[in-house]
């Protein structure tokens, strides 16, 4: 006897130290080679509690080994499972997380039908182990997703990858209620609670991606990159949350921050439409830092014209004493001229070309502040200068006429 309770102590040496080294793995992917260390202990553990299921002759003791071997085996290809993961050995990686779903049924199964013939001791021990048990079905089930999903997102299956993440999205939610609704340690709700949150962000992610992926195509004729960067901004905040949650996890911050960059790419590459950007979004604080970062000046006078927008009466005088004030221009110049010793055609052709000059005027006013696009005033200044040409032409041709010689 004295020899397995040696053996005892020595799986749970082993056990304990694997939990240490999993504890630290999972929080960092620099850590990611500590899961080769989590998962010799949880192995070792695991043949201890075959050794003491096979000497020992008391059933009781017998279902408890049998029942913790497959759960350090579960843990053992649940800490291998990332070395194959996050190289991109998503086969391999599936196929880890199917054996430690197997497993974990295993120890459930070996519960299930001998917990009403072992004494009261084990009875009490394993009927709390299968509730700490039950959710891991989920996470193996999670991993296995996990592994279709970012296959799918790497060959760009963006409908198959969205598919997978909203099934995950419902697993991690009910992992998260279970563990809520049978009082589990904070800190397990917690990593829960952070789970979910930070897989309603990769949800958003992808979500994201196919927009953008419709707009690369063409698939739309309409900007969509509002809705993009609303999605992008949406998984940021989920990410937030999620670190919030579990600020141990630097891998959910790590994540804002790229989302970030793509944001940043796309503020770069579309500067017209920052105006639009600024009032959607409502000057949110991360469109604001970025737009900052890439110009200024761009996003100071972006800012100062939602202002003029929002504030009605602002516009309002600004328009209006602007049109005043030309027409004013016009009528004093247009008098000015009425009153001067020139010839009448002379005086109609200034009187046609001032017009003329303040519609240009107005059309590069309209240019600066974004009010016209590039290919309409573009046209508009050509269509002026016609209508400019044409009429000089005319009063020209009139003009040669009165002065020809008449035979």
């Amino acid at each position: 006897m004295s020899g397995l309770n040696e053996k005892i102590a020595e799986a749970n040496k082993h056990f304990e130290a694997a939990n240490t080294y999993k504890d630290v793995a999972i929080r960092n992917d620099n850590n990611l080679s500590v899961f080769k260390q989590a998962a010799d202990s949880y192995f070792i553990a695991a043949g201890l509690l075959n050794e003491i299921f096979n000497d020992s002759r008391e059933l009781s003791e017998k279902v408890r080994a049998k029942a913790l071997h497959h759960y350090y085996l579960y843990e053992y290809f649940i800490c291998l499972f990332p070395l194959d993961f996050k190289v991109g050995n998503f086969e391999k990686a599936s196929k880890l997380a199917q054996k430690a779903e197997d497993n974990i049924s295993a120890a459930l199964k070996a519960v299930d039908i001998n917990l009403q013939k072992i004494d009261k001791t084990s009875k009490d021990f394993l009927t709390n182990m299968r509730k700490n048990w039950q959710p891991l079905t989920y996470s193996a089930r999670l991993n296995k997703l996990e592994c279709f999903a970012k296959k799918a997102v790497i060959s760009n299956n963006l409908i198959d990858a969205y598919d997978h993440y909203s099934q995950m999205v419902n697993i991690q939610e009910q992992v998260y209620r279970y563990e809520e609704a049978e009082g589990f340690d904070q800190k397990f709700i917690r990593i829960a609670k952070g789970n979910f949150i930070a897989m309603n962000a990769n949800v958003s992610q992808v979500m994201g991606g196919l927009i953008k992926q419709k707009i690369f195509d063409g698939t739309f004729s309409f900007d969509m990159t509002v809705d993009l960067i609303g999605q992008f901004l949406k998984s940021i905040e989920l990410s937030t949350s999620a670190f919030d949650a579990n600020p141990e996890w630097d891998v959910y911050r790590v994540g804002a921050e790229e989302i970030k960059r793509y944001i940043y790419e796309i503020l770069q590459q579309n500067k017209t439409n920052w105006f639009n950007y600024i009032t959607e979004f409502d000057n949110n604080i991360i469109i604001q830092n970025l737009m900052r970062k890439i110009d200024n000046k761009e996003y100071n006078r972006q800012l100062a014209k939602t202002e003029i927008e929002a504030d009605k009466l602002k516009k309002f005088l600004i328009t209006g004493f602007f049109w005043i004030g030309m027409f004013c221009v016009i009528v004093y110049a247009l008098l000015a001229v009425a009153q001067a010793d020139i010839s009448w055609y002379r005086f109609c052709a200034v009187f046609f070309g001032i017009p003329v000059v303040f519609t240009i005027v107005g059309a590069f006013a309209l240019k600066s502040t974004d009010g016209l696009k590039e290919e309409n005033f573009m046209k508009l200044i050509q269509l002026v200068l016609k209508i400019n040409f044409q009429g000089l032409k005319v009063l020209s041709g009139k003009k040669e006429d009165m002065d020809s010689p008449s035979i």
